[in-house]
């Protein structure tokens, strides 16, 4: 599987004179950015070249395909006297979507190209920011019926992981009457998977998956003995789960179909940190990488906790037009991230911000008898408020005079 190496935009909408450089070794993509500054509309088109490539290939992009193929195919036999009229539109309609669509150009490793056979082989999928699976309960066992020419990159599948749980548990069983050691073991290794999987999502060591064989249901059991229903989960966990979910049902096709215990891939993620905790955050985007170690990450964020989280990325600033190595962001605190890279004007809250700003002012000007009252009230406040602000107070004040003189 052919990894994103290099993606260029000339124009498209406001987006102008993108160049962001994997390298050849497809490195993680991280974008930034302010709302509105393109980080959905570049993994749309992503998105959009990836399915062209696979379901659709053609040599050219995306939008150089033609929609009226097929239905000239079907109409050749039966409407022969058509065919010219069919054709002009046909280059009518290409002539008119290369002048609509962006001028990109999309680089994989190798040169190579995604190929058809490819969705088969590796783990290709889409995550838009509203992500909230609705978990299917079982009757029992079931086939899900699913293989990789089923599903898209944008296709749902999470809602079937309780349905998933049941067939694995009654495989498990069948394979443990018949001796089946390999499958048992493979399957017990899955099981720990997911376990270890809920943990992290919990943040919860002790949590424990269990299985309710009258109503063919799996619940989560925590540390403290709470019991709860995947489908009452908060929304953070689950849009965390959803994504983990997805991505290990697809993998388990994969790895049914080609033989491949470790698919490669590319797989994107809009606003990674939806509906999550801080401290989930740090984590989710690690846990990612290391649970699919071949997988190509590219995901869009505006959370400091996920560009500091890993080591092997591409940072991609898309207000700046700037492309920075993770590596070099990490040991950095995360209010010094979101003033140097997130644009925040100070790590401290706004209104705390807005007062040492106003307290700048003040000393930088001659102040009559209320302003220097007013100074006086605002330096003592500020510096009362943690020994962290009164040192900044005073190196504002410092540098005030410094550039006042």
């Amino acid at each position: 599987m052919p990894y994103l190496s290099k993606l260029e935009i000339d124009e498209y909408r406001h987006l102008r004179n993108i160049e962001i450089d994997c390298g050849e070794d497809g490195k993680h993509l991280i974008l930034t950015g302010p709302n509105g500054s393109g980080k959905s509309t570049i993994l749309t088109i992503i998105r959009n070249e990836l399915h062209h490539q696979i379901f659709n290939h053609r040599s050219g992009p995306v939008w150089r395909q033609a929609p009226l193929e097929s239905r000239v195919v079907n109409l050749e036999s039966m409407v022969t006297n058509l065919e010219s009229r069919v054709t002009n539109r046909k280059a009518n309609e290409t002539s008119l979507e290369r002048d609509h669509f962006p001028s990109c150009r999309i680089t994989f490793t190798g040169n190579s190209i995604p190929r058809k056979d490819t969705h088969s082989q590796s783990v290709l999928a889409y995550f838009d920011p509203y992500r909230k699976p609705d978990f299917i309960e079982p009757a029992g066992p079931k086939s899900h019926e699913l293989s990789s020419n089923q599903f898209r990159l944008d296709t749902n599948i999470s809602d079937l992981l309780l349905q998933v749980f049941v067939n694995q548990k009654t495989q498990q069983a069948y394979a443990t009457v018949e001796d089946e050691h390999s499958t048992v073991e493979a399957i017990n290794k899955w099981f720990d998977t997911m376990r270890a999987t809920l943990s992290i999502i919990f943040d919860d060591p002790k949590l424990e998956l269990i299985f309710e064989r009258d109503k063919f249901l799996y619940r989560i059991r925590l540390g403290d003995h709470r019991i709860i229903d995947f489908n009452d989960l908060a929304d953070g966990h689950k849009a965390a789960l959803a994504i983990v979910a997805d991505l290990l049902i697809r993998k388990d096709i994969i790895i049914q179909e080609s033989g491949f215990l470790e698919p490669d891939g590319i797989v994107l993620i809009d606003e990674i940190e939806t509906h999550l905790h801080l401290k989930l955050q740090e984590v989710i985007f690690p846990f990612l990488c290391n649970l699919f170690p071949k997988v190509q990450f590219i995901v869009a964020t505006h959370s400091p906790a996920v560009i500091a989280s890993v080591d092997n990325a591409i940072i991609y600033d898309l207000e700046l037009k700037r492309q920075v190595n993770s590596s070099e962001l990490q040991g950095i605190r995360y209010g010094t991230l979101m003033t140097s890279h997130f644009g925040i004007s100070s790590d401290f809250d706004l209104q705390t911000t807005t007062k040492l700003e106003e307290l700048k002012q003040l000393y930088r000007k001659e102040r009559d008898e209320n302003e220097e009252q007013k100074m006086r009230q605002l330096a003592e406040e500020l510096s009362e408020t943690s020994h962290a602000l009164a040192l900044e107070v005073l190196l504002d004040l410092k540098s005030s005079q410094l550039s006042h003189d």
